[in-house]
């Protein structure tokens, strides 16, 4: 008994800490142009890199002028190769002016929406303003409401199931109709309530990226678009045939264990989809961290939805029978043997989420998610409190067969029930809003020694042609050249028979020479996208131009290019990255092995399954490290 409730005390803690399936946004890394750019000819191309893959029928950018009136563009289109990348072209003939160029993007990796807008300018007045994310300002009373009902749901429906396979049947091998009824009637319900709970999270999502209320969700023309075109649809598809599965498995007509087993193996698929929809999804070491918290979900249902199914059987049978205390004794001995594995896996694993989604003091005080976040703290002095009553008073009354106290364990779980509420709806508020690290950082001025687009702008003039050259945006890699061919009375030149690029590294002359062939686009404008520029620094790109009856004209440019930075990657350093990674997985090594180890191994146990959780767990963990160090 006692350990039943230092294991309860020990999961406060570790809900202090959790910050389950929190999502995220793709924010706006880097632009082309850069915030505060000032060009004197219009760009290329306005291309936007962002720190998630986006969703392309619900990402757009859109481009105004000074006066606020938007400026035709290209449609906007996610890069096919780097799903982290919008990019819009603009008119080649966009006049002086400061330009604002506003975004709005739906994260494919958790179908959070993110909009923002920075500005730059073609002339001479430079009077453009920084890149901006706009976070959240507030917390949505109504989306942290169906997230909170979501975890809640799910919680008891594999709760409900894993009390009855890992602290009934071994406490009480003996049939009993009334409350294997009972449970059955809880379970039920939570199969229900995940069903509805399904509905209003796909409702959330459509009213999230159509910007309207949910009961307009309803009929939202994009409905059906974000159920057949984005990856949140294919997932919550999945979900929905989990479960009506597990549904017709609940039903089926013979009454059996392992119809709960095959119930329990589907509900574990749900919490699964809900793991693949979060920020872990977006990690860059994405396998070991939604691992980590779909094992942390687990922990969460078994032990909340237990609770539950607790208070559920323990009133039933102290009616039964008023000395129950012994049966009583028993189911707690059982409960609280998956209730030590699940707190050692709620720890390590929400440990490891805070760290990766907060990081620091000041992002945890300063943002949204942190106070969030911070508000658990309520919930943890009762819990403290009716944890010592627990541990001094209850098991002591239970042992000298005080079957008074049987009534009153069912009122001390109840409030524990209660304030475990409180912390989900807390999670609730968290997964509404951005995790501390991505907002904090988002609050800071930009680092003005990070890598910079340098697109690159030239013109030469050669006989009777003037010869435009542009590189964007001039990173190395997959850059757009365009060559613009005009006479002296700017007349556009289309009818050239070959535009063609040569490419010398001016630091690095042993590489060899490249070329790319250019194609006509429109007046006398051409193109072509190529990975020439494929080291950084100095280049010598030369031009060579044939027309009909006129000479060759040749002429020769030289742009320079940097390395461009990873939009995708966490804002943890890679060095970081391997000190948690390291200690995460070594930790579930020896906490799932000595766990193991501790119960004999017996596999159709809960303390057993989650210890070999904490073992996958390290072993992903390291693995990652290895990865990382080559």
């Amino acid at each position: 008994m006692k350990t039943r409730y230092l294991a309860s005390l020990l999961l406060i803690i570790a809900l202090l800490l959790v910050t389950d399936t929190a999502q995220a946004h793709a924010n706006l890394v880097i632009s082309v142009p850069a915030a505060n750019a000032v060009l004197h000819l219009a760009p290329e191309e306005i291309r936007l890199w962002f720190s998630e893959r986006l969703e392309p029928q619900f990402s757009s950018i859109t481009l105004l002028n000074s006066q606020g009136d938007r400026v035709e563009t290209t449609a906007s289109l996610v890069d096919s190769v780097d799903p982290t990348q919008l990019s819009v072209k603009p008119p080649r003939t966009l006049p002086n002016d400061v330009y604002t160029v506003s975004w709005q993007v739906i994260s494919a990796d958790d179908g959070h929406p993110s909009k923002g807008s920075f500005s730059f300018t073609i002339g001479d007045t430079d009077r453009a303003g920084k890149a901006v994310n706009l976070t959240d300002s507030s917390i949505s009373v109504t989306s942290a409401g169906i997230r909170t009902f979501n975890l809640w749901t799910l919680a008891l429906l594999v709760g409900g199931i894993g009390f009855w396979l890992f602290t009934w049947s071994p406490a009480v091998p003996q049939s009993n109709p009334a409350l294997e009824r009972r449970m059955n009637i809880l379970i039920a319900v939570g199969w229900v309530l995940v069903g509805f709970g399904s509905v209003f999270m796909l409702l959330l999502q459509t009213s999230t990226t159509a910007n309207v209320s949910l009961i307009e969700a309803i009929g939202s023309p994009i409905l059906g678009s974000i159920i057949v075109g984005t990856r949140y649809g294919l997932l919550w598809m999945v979900r929905v045939a989990l479960w009506i599965l597990i549904g017709i498995v609940l039903w089926w007509p013979t009454v059996s264990k392992w119809r709960l087993w095959v119930a329990l193996v589907i509900g574990v698929g749900l919490l699964l989809t809900n793991s693949l929809f979060s920020h872990a999804s977006a990690a860059s070491d994405e396998t070991a961290t939604v691992f980590s918290d779909w094992l942390h979900l687990l922990s969460t249902a078994l032990w909340v939805g237990g609770l539950v199914q607790f208070v559920n059987v323990i009133g039933a049978l102290r009616k039964q029978s008023p000395s129950a205390t012994g049966t009583a004794a028993r189911t707690v001995g059982y409960f609280s043997n998956y209730a030590r594995i699940c707190v050692v896996s709620l720890i390590i694993t929400g440990s490891y989420a805070a760290w990766l989604q907060v990081g620091s003091i000041s992002a945890l005080l300063t943002t949204l998610y942190g106070q969030s976040l911070l508000m658990k703290l309520i919930f943890f002095l009762p819990l403290l409190g009716l944890a010592a009553i627990n541990l001094f008073v209850t098991q002591r009354k239970l042992n000298a067969g005080e079957s008074l106290w049987v009534g009153r364990l069912r009122e001390l779980v109840g409030v524990e029930i209660i304030l475990t509420l409180g912390v989900l709806i807390a999670v609730g508020a968290m997964t509404s809003s951005s995790p501390a690290r991505t907002a904090y950082a988002a609050q800071q001025p930009s680092d003005s020694s990070a890598a910079q687009p340098t697109p690159y702008s030239d013109m030469s003039m050669l006989d009777d042609v003037h010869v435009g050259f542009d590189v964007v945006p001039g990173w190395v890699g997959v850059n757009t050249f365009t060559v613009t061919l005009a006479t002296f009375e700017g007349a556009w030149i289309p009818d050239a028979t070959l535009v063609r690029l040569r490419f010398e590294s001016e630091d690095n002359p042993s590489l060899g020479r490249s070329e790319l062939k250019l194609e006509h686009t429109q007046d006398g404008t051409y193109t072509a996208r190529g990975a020439n520029i494929s080291l950084p620094g100095k280049w010598k790109v030369r031009v060579n131009i044939q027309r009909p009856n006129a000479y060759d004209t040749v002429t020769d440019f030289f742009p320079a290019a940097v390395i461009a930075p990873q939009a995708s990657d966490p804002a943890p350093p890679l060095s970081d990255r391997v000190v948690a990674l390291s200690a995460v997985g070594l930790l579930g090594l020896i906490a799932g092995g000595y766990s193991a180890m501790r119960s004999s191994f017996r596999p159709l146990r809960a303390d057993a399954l989650l210890s070999l959780g904490l073992i996958a767990l390290g072993i992903l963990m390291l693995l990652s490290v290895a990865r990382l160090t080559g």
